[in-house]
């Protein structure tokens, strides 16, 4: 049970992360696109989908639903997000379940198999050990011809978190006129306490090392802040 301040803040944080999305700061609709068009090119076949670090499925729900999906396993920490995700996927046709759990974990006891593994602006959120770990688990549950698809922050070849870190937060205070005060302390606290972007080759190493067979990068914002990644089995 959530009580009235732990839902008042997760609403605080969900409406700016919303806000994020609206004035497509983090370049949700060019990975939309890309995100469909990948998969319309990937599959010829209703698929199977694990998300993980859903959230209220808002991306999900606007950007696959003119893909052929047969079954939708949504995985988030928050109870909260996971109850407006059930709405927002209501009038989807497919099978879903919703899963409150920490991603890596419900990965290494899934015990099923699914076509694509998708994690939206999540991995970050792992140390180094962790990743590669993922990159294990995540391989362990994809079918033949499956794919890992990630979006997220990645760092130049030669940069350091440090100096990620600036760059990222010199850039939404300069650019994302939107947000207030509160919103981009709330963004600079969290990224510095939480976020460990890697590099590209970094990932793909942890990828291939891991038993992928391929690794390659879709899309890359004119910042230089996000890409879209994906492994293919």
């Amino acid at each position: 049970m959530n009580t009235e301040a732990e839902i008042k803040a997760f609403f605080d944080q969900w409406n700016l992360y919303k806000k994020l999305i609206q004035y497509n700061y983090m370049h949700h609709e060019e990975i939309g696109e890309k995100l469909h068009s990948l998969l319309s090119k990937f599959f010829t076949k209703p698929i199977t989908v694990l998300d993980l670090g859903c959230g209220d499925a808002y991306f999900t729900a606007k950007k696959l639903d003119r893909v052929p999906i047969s079954r939708y396993v949504g995985v988030d920490l928050s109870e909260i997000a996971l109850q407006l995700a059930e709405k927002n996927l209501a009038k989807a046709l497919f099978q879903k379940s919703f899963h409150q759990a920490e991603f890596c974990h419900f990965v290494e006891h899934f015990g099923q198999k699914v076509d694509v593994v998708f994690v939206g602006f999540s991995l970050h959120h792992l140390g180094v050990e962790q990743k590669e770990r993922f990159f294990q688990l995540a391989r362990r549950v994809l079918n033949d011809q499956g794919h890992l698809i990630i979006c997220d922050p990645v760092r130049g070849e030669n940069e350091t978190r440090a100096q990620f870190l600036y760059r990222y937060i010199t850039h939404l205070k300069q650019h994302w006129k939107a947000l207030t005060e509160e919103d981009i302390n709330l963004i600079q606290d969290h990224v510095i306490a939480y976020d460990y972007q890697e590099t590209r080759s970094a990932l793909f190493g942890q990828a291939l090392r891991q038993g992928f067979g391929s690794a390659e990068s879709h899309y890359q914002d004119k910042e230089l802040l996000h890409e879209l990644l994906t492994f293919s089995v």
